[in-house]
């Protein structure tokens, strides 16, 4: 038996067994069992990121889906309402544009009569507007006061004489915006007949103290918007006399 450690010895037994541990790490190297199992286990997590990955990517795609109808969705209805009120306006301008030219036409033919002229006929008033089918009526009254100085009975000259310009329902919807004249939206015949209707107020002539002036009311169709439709809607039904006590 050779001593340990001495040179020319048998290196079987100068190194000695191996351990354990030694042999484990010997055997991962290899690729042996341990080396397979750590191997193993990279390809199971590789596996489970791409399930997870999948899902993500279909929420994502759920979630632009549904942004992109609540965009749409809402695009429309903005557009419905801007084409709406587009639709307002323009009646509305259409409606006062249509009232002021009129009550030009009138103030032209009519305005030295309400002062008290009498070169211009009833026929000359009416003449204009007698067949306009845009116009409903126009009314044109001077006034005036005998030599004592009491108002007499006013003179009034409707263009169409069948139309009764009294049962008139009047909207809480009016333009100023013209110098003199005083615009409205209005109902004739029963609520069925849309109508703008235009006052102007006609002064005295100076130095004339019998004629004291007059007015000029005109009446056109008006296209019917949501402040007539609002103005035709009927009441609310009034609460039960129970619920008002409660």
């Amino acid at each position: 038996v050779w001593p340990l450690g001495k040179a020319g010895g048998d290196p079987m037994v100068a190194a000695g067994p191996k351990s354990g541990t030694s042999r484990a790490a010997s055997r991962s190297a290899r690729g042996g069992p341990a080396g397979r199992s750590a191997r193993s286990g990279g390809g199971g997590g590789r596996g489970a990121g791409g399930k997870e990955l999948m899902i993500a990517g279909g929420v994502i795609v759920v979630l632009l889906v549904c942004v992109i109808g609540y965009y749409l969705n809402n695009s429309s209805k903005r557009l419905e309402v801007e084409n709406t009120l587009t639709e307002l306006h323009a009646a509305e301008k259409y409606n006062w544009k249509l009232a002021k030219e009129k009550m030009d036409t009138a103030d032209q033919v009519g305005h030295t009569w309400c002062q008290g002229a009498d070169d211009t006929t009833p026929d000359k008033l009416k003449q204009p507007f007698a067949s306009d089918d845009l116009v409903y009526n126009v009314v044109f009254e001077r006034k005036k006061k005998d030599k004592r100085g009491a108002q007499e009975a006013s003179t009034v000259v409707p263009v169409h004489d069948e139309r009764n310009t009294g049962t008139i329902m009047i909207l809480n919807f009016s333009n100023d915006d013209t110098p003199d004249v005083h615009m409205e939206y209005a109902y004739v015949e029963g609520r069925t007949v849309p109508v703008v209707k235009a006052t102007k107020h006609i002064s005295a002539k100076e130095g004339d103290p019998l004629n004291t002036g007059g007015s000029i009311t005109v009446l056109v169709k008006a296209k019917e918007d949501n402040h007539f439709k609002n103005a035709k809607a009927p009441p609310a039904p009034a609460a039960p006399k129970d619920a008002e006590k409660k």
